[in-house]
């Protein structure tokens, strides 16, 4: 008679169901191992952005404190040249008025005209170069009543359209010199007003190789 059937053998059954499970099992991690390193790498991607805006923030907030404390200078020496202007002969002192400080406003910027008028006559570079390039359209800084130097930026941004993408790097340039510059300058001379920094500063400039002038001038003497 033939043997009777008595069904699978149990040791093969488990060792199959212990293969399956490990494979099942090594699937999973696998699947878990490359979820976790997607949520890693968009985790970088998320911090280093935030890095990035939170770098930027710092900047502009730096920025504007900078130029806050610029203000708060320039108004505090108004004020204070108004005040050692008043007259205590025949009255108390009394609060600035408006128009006392635009008085004495209008003799600083006179005062702040005859120093650069002074400054341009030592920076002989950029009238040297502008009579190289003999353009008859260009204005002279000589030739302008400067009462600033943001105003003496702007004369430079109204010349002549051969010149008119340099005077627009001299500005910027002369944006990014004075952000780096004047806190020194502050530290340097913390009794000056705020108006004989920006004159140094404006001096300076005239001179330092970071000035796109100074910069066209040098290329042009390689030239020749």
């Amino acid at each position: 008679m033939p043997k009777k059937f008595q069904g699978a053998n149990s040791h093969a059954v488990e060792a199959r169901d212990r293969d399956q499970a490990k494979k099942k099992e090594a699937q999973a991690k696998a699947i878990k191992d490359k979820e976790d390193k997607e949520w890693e790498d968009s985790d970088k991607l998320i911090n280093r952005k935030m890095q990035r805006k939170d770098e930027r923030e710092a900047k502009h907030t730096e920025k504007l404190e900078r130029k806050k404390e610029n203000k708060e200078l320039a108004d505090r020496d108004l004020e204070e040249a108004a005040s050692s202007s008043k007259s205590t002969k025949n009255k108390k002192p009394s609060r600035v008025t408006h128009a006392e400080i635009s008085s004495t406003h209008a003799a600083m910027q006179a005062e702040m005209e005859k120093l650069m008028r002074e400054s341009k006559a030592r920076a002989s570079k950029i009238t040297e170069v502008d009579h190289l390039i003999e353009n008859p359209n260009r204005i002279q800084l000589d030739g302008e009543n400067a009462r600033t130097v943001e105003e003496a930026l702007e004369i430079l941004e109204g010349e002549g359209p051969t010149d008119r993408h340099v005077e627009k790097r001299v500005k910027a340039a002369y944006l990014t010199y004075e952000e780096k510059r004047m806190p020194q300058l502050r530290k340097e001379n913390p009794n000056f007003k705020f108006s004989k920094l920006k004159q140094m500063l404006w001096d300076e400039f005239q001179k330092s190789p970071e000035n796109p002038k100074n910069q066209k001038f040098a290329a042009y003497n390689e030239k020749i």
